[in-house]
């Protein structure tokens, strides 16, 4: 029988081999590109070494708007963005103003190219604020956009929809209550992603979806390696209440080595090939790719 976590990974077509960092802990941990708000992008993520995808979602009233996360961004610091030649932020140039449309993306992301590949998660990072006059009917308005045009197409993966803070949960509220009602609920995972290191609160707030679809994580931008969320992880991890635990955005080596061996499930990252090759690339749990017609 799988524990909560396990039952996160194991609903993904993987191999999983044994990962080792110097804990004697072995388990499958995915490794998911952020901001890769293009095709172009997402194709590169893929390329090097991402099993997941992290994609930034605008509004136009409750409705989805476009793929975007504009600026300030990751790749707006000088660290972020010429320290390591091999981030997105240097080898797309793309930047904070990447943008594209809904119907484009998911389109894409329904096509036979995507539905063949290994992606394995969508990470949907809500960007909600006062324009949108209803969170519960946007987080809906997402779930029916998916439903339609990915999973209905043939997506084999699992997606996670995410609202930054617990005052803007109602969103969550409202895509799952849209998911219960289609063919896909147990596809969609739910989180609370910016409260920093109010781990006990998320908890709580996650407890009260009523679902065990909830993921953990927090985080910091890269241009900022010194804030740390050591004691969140553990405290989410020994909690067991959640399907995974991750963290964001860590591009240093030391760092990612460092919640690795702190007992994350996922690690968000500018450097998708560098964190994958730490991993060993037969731990990261890719969806087994299926040839194109």
């Amino acid at each position: 029988m799988f524990t909560r976590r396990s039952t996160f990974l194991s609903l993904l077509i993987v191999y999983c081999g044994a990962i080792r960092y110097g804990t004697g802990v072995s388990r499958p941990v995915s490794v998911i590109a952020h901001m890769v708000n293009t095709p172009n992008s997402i194709r590169w993520a893929l390329a090097q070494g991402a099993n997941g995808i992290e994609i930034d979602l605008k509004f136009d009233d409750s409705h989805p708007g476009r793929f975007h996360h504009g600026f300030p961004c990751d790749c707006t610091c000088f660290l972020s963005y010429a320290t390591f030649q091999d981030s997105g932020c240097m080898v797309l140039g793309e930047g904070c103003s990447a943008s594209t449309g809904v119907t484009e993306m998911t389109d894409f992301l329904g096509s036979s190219e995507i539905i063949s590949s290994p992606l394995a998660i969508i990470y949907i990072d809500a960007k909600l604020d006062k324009s949108v006059p209803n969170y519960a009917e946007a987080g809906a308005n997402v779930v029916r956009l998916f439903n339609e045009k990915v999973l209905g197409r043939g997506y084999r993966g699992q997606i996670i929809l995410g609202s930054s803070t617990i005052s803007r949960s109602d969103f969550l509220r409202g895509a799952l209550r849209e998911a219960a009602n289609s063919n896909y609920a147990d596809r969609y995972f739910y989180t609370i992603g910016q409260e920093g290191k109010k781990a006990d609160k998320v908890l709580k707030s996650s407890l009260q979806l009523g679902t065990r679809n909830i993921v953990y994580n927090t985080g910091a931008s890269a241009c900022f390696p010194y804030k740390t969320f050591y004691n969140a992880i553990r405290y989410s991890l020994q909690s067991k209440a959640y399907a995974a635990v991750g963290i964001w955005t860590v591009d240093q080596e030391a760092s990612i080595k460092n919640y690795l061996n702190a007992g994350v499930d996922f690690i968000v990252t500018n450097r998708p090939k560098v964190a994958a090759d730490i991993i060993g690339r037969q731990n990261v749990p890719y969806l087994k790719q299926l040839p194109v017609d």
